[in-house]
C-alpha cells in the first residue's frame, strides 16, 4: 500500500512487451543460393538444348512435308530430299567441307558421317546423279526413312565431325580431319 492509501500495481509500471523485428527475406539463406544456381543452371542448358535442336526439328518436318506431298514426282521427290539432305550438312558441318561435295562424294559423306551404307548401296544411292536421268526410280518411304535416320544421328558437333568423318571428297575435305580406325569396313577407296 501507499502512504495515500491506494493500492499500486507494480506490474502496470511495466513497459509493454516488444516483439523482436520480422525476419528479413535479404540476405537468404545459402540453401537459396544454391537453389538459385542451380535454377539458373537448368533454364540455360534448356534454352541451350531447344536452340541446339531447332534445326534438326525443322530438317525432320520438311521431310515429312515432301514424304506426304503425293503430287512429286519421283525426280522431284528425291532433289527435295537431297536439298534438305544438303541444307542440314552445312548447318552441322563447314561450308568449305560439304557445299561442294555431288555424286559419289556425296554419298560417300552421308554414308561415313552417320555410319551407314544405305546412300551408296542402298536407297540414297538415286542421289548420286540419277535424279536427273531419263529413268529415275525411288522407293519413296525407304529414302525419306534413311535421310530421317542420317538427321537423327548427326548433331552439328565438330567434336562428332573430327572423330566420325572418312570421307575422301577432295583435299579440302581431308586437312585437320583424323581418320578413325572403321574396323572391316571398306570405303570406296580400297582403304579397309
Amino acid at each position: 500500500m501507499n502512504p495515500g492509501g491506494t493500492i499500486h500495481d507494480p506490474l502496470s509500471a511495466l513497459k509493454p512487451i516488444h516483439s523482436p523485428p520480422p525476419v528479413s527475406w535479404w540476405p537468404p539463406a545459402p540453401g537459396w543460393w544454391l537453389l538459385a544456381v542451380l535454377v539458373c543452371i537448368l533454364v540455360i542448358w534448356s534454352v541451350f538444348w531447344y536452340l541446339r535442336g531447332r534445326m534438326k526439328r525443322a530438317a525432320l518436318r520438311e521431310l515429312r512435308q515432301i514424304e506426304d506431298n503425293a503430287t512429286l514426282s519421283d525426280r522431284e521427290f528425291a532433289a527435295q530430299v537431297s536439298e534438305v539432305l544438303k541444307r542440314y550438312a552445312l548447318y552441322c558441318f563447314p561450308r568449305q567441307d560439304v557445299a561442294a561435295l555431288t555424286g559419289k562424294a556425296w554419298l560417300e559423306f552421308l554414308d561415313s558421317i552417320a555410319r551407314c551404307r544405305g546412300f551408296v548401296s542402298g536407297p540414297g544411292k538415286v542421289l548420286a546423279g540419277d535424279v536427273y536421268g531419263p529413268e529415275c526410280r525411288v522407293d519413296r518411304k525407304a529414302l525419306a526413312g534413311l535421310a530421317c535416320k542420317w538427321i537423327r544421328r548427326v548433331s552439328p558437333s565438330s567434336m562428332f565431325y573430327r572423330k566420325y568423318t572418312t570421307h575422301n571428297a577432295g583435299p579440302s575435305c581431308s586437312k585437320g580431319v583424323s581418320q578413325p580406325d572403321r574396323g572391316n569396313m571398306k570405303d570406296s577407296g580400297g582403304r579397309s
